[in-house]
């Protein structure tokens, strides 16, 4: 694999455009535009503030800038260099502001989900989450004219977020964190199905559609999976995250563990540069069990009840910030991905095909991100250090950055053609350039 060298990042913020023209990057107010491929600079821009968080259009002829402290976005284009837009908003409502003819129009009482708004897939209808006279309701806009087209009320007693399936004929609304409950609808307001545990449990933290729509997979604080399948919208399986694998011969997964290689004297003495015993490390496919994930455990005194309040949850440091917290699936809808924030060293891989674990990959270090490849069933993996991790049905593979690439990796973000691979750190980045699977 192929490294570029370091550029500079600031907020972890660099994203390819969907077309995969471009690359864009921010360091406190500039943000740059490169060439993706030769990583060329085509032009840089200059904000009115730091920038926070910055996005591509659908159609990758515009960039917005987001300035969190000045409560202010800023809009470049990629075409037309001398075309610029800044908005200023800081009203609790939603705002759809036109870059054509400057108009604007609002939505009253959003909900503050996560996310608490989403477009259809073909961006023909906006979907919000709203809170009136006291109850949850679904607002559905036309794009075209941000016309209200439809409103309903919904089954949910705290509204946590809501999505589109990727054909845009279901969507998903799910309540809070201290109730789980998962509701389906049309776009049109009826009832598809609810999923509602009969025993009490935490409630959803992450959901995934797949890219099929067949399934939804939900990820809940009770550190497990539920995936939902499109007819019935119950669950077709369970998989839970567990501290200890105990072997089980005729279920035929691969725990992976990640171990450090160890390099003769010789080896080091004809090395060029400093050579650290952590710097390289390989994948081994465990033979003894049973495989501890990560030994990490809530401490003893953290009891889980139904008093216990979604910030205690959810905040950084808190004994409590456990569950799964990021699910995704294959682009061809074969397999998942789960990451449990309860034993963050492990990664699961689970197969649809079988509904049962296909993968473990345990690794030395917390894992901050995993992102599947756009092309193929191929995981990228990082865990804030000077690695990137693949895995595939070949197998998983360690990748150490250069020394002149030295950086902690802890963001993922693909090119849309698959071979190549932004790697993000807090303060910089690089590309990846990675080789397409043999099968």
């Amino acid at each position: 694999m192929d490294f570029t060298e370091l550029n500079k990042v600031s907020w972890f913020q660099a994203k390819f455009s969907p077309d995969g023209r471009f690359l864009a990057r921010s360091t406190g107010q500039k943000l740059y535009l490169h060439e993706a491929d030769s990583l060329l600079l085509r032009h840089v821009f200059s904000c009115a503030d730091n920038i926070h968080t910055l996005e591509w259009s659908p159609d990758s002829s515009l960039i917005l800038c987001a300035m969190n402290k000045r409560g202010m976005v800023q809009v470049w284009s990629v075409e037309n260099l001398e075309w610029t837009c800044k908005i200023e908003e800081g009203s609790l409502r939603i705002t759809i502001w036109s870059l054509i003819n400057r108009s604007a129009r609002y939505i009253e009482h959003p909900l503050n989900g996560n996310p608490g708004a989403d477009f259809t897939h073909d961006g023909q209808y906006f979907a919000v989450g709203e809170r009136r006279k006291g109850k949850d309701q679904v607002a559905i806009f036309a794009c075209s004219s941000w016309q209200l087209v439809k409103r309903f009320s919904t089954a949910t007693s705290n509204m946590a977020g809501l999505k589109w399936s990727p054909d845009d004929s279901a969507l998903c609304v799910w309540d809070s964190a201290l109730k789980y409950q998962a509701v389906l609808y049309t776009p049109n307001g009826h009832l598809l199905g609810t999923f509602a545990p009969q025993e009490w449990i935490l409630g959803v933290r992450s959901i995934a559609w797949a890219p099929n729509s067949k399934f939804i997979a939900l990820g809940s604080f009770d550190q497990k999976v539920r995936v939902l399948n499109h007819i019935t919208w119950m669950p077709v399986t369970v998989w839970d995250h567990p501290a200890v694998i105990e072997e089980d011969a005729g279920r035929g997964f691969i725990v992976y563990l990640e171990k450090p290689v160890t390099v003769s004297s010789q080896v080091l003495d004809s090395l060029d540069e400093v050579y650290h015993p952590w710097d390289d490390t390989a994948f081994e496919i465990a033979d003894k069990f049973p495989v501890v994930v990560d030994a990490t455990m809530l401490s003893s005194g953290s009891v889980l009840t139904s008093n216990t309040s979604k910030d205690d949850l959810l905040s950084v440091g808190s004994p409590w910030r456990h569950g799964v917290s990021k699910i995704g699936f294959s682009p061809d809808a074969r397999y998942i991905a789960s990451l449990n924030d309860s034993h963050p060293l492990g990664v699961w891989i689970w197969s649809i095909e079988t509904l049962m674990l296909h993968s473990l990959l345990i690794f030395q270090n917390p894992v901050k991100d995993f992102v599947w490849s756009p092309t193929e069933s191929m995981l990228a993996v990082c865990t804030e250090n000077n690695k990137v991790f693949f895995w595939s049905l070949e197998g998983t593979v360690s990748v150490r950055l250069p020394e002149t690439s030295y950086m902690e990796v802890a963001n993922l973000g693909w090119h849309p053609n698959g071979r190549k691979i932004a790697l993000i750190g807090k303060e910089s980045m690089c590309i990846c350039h990675v080789k397409p699977n043999r099968s």
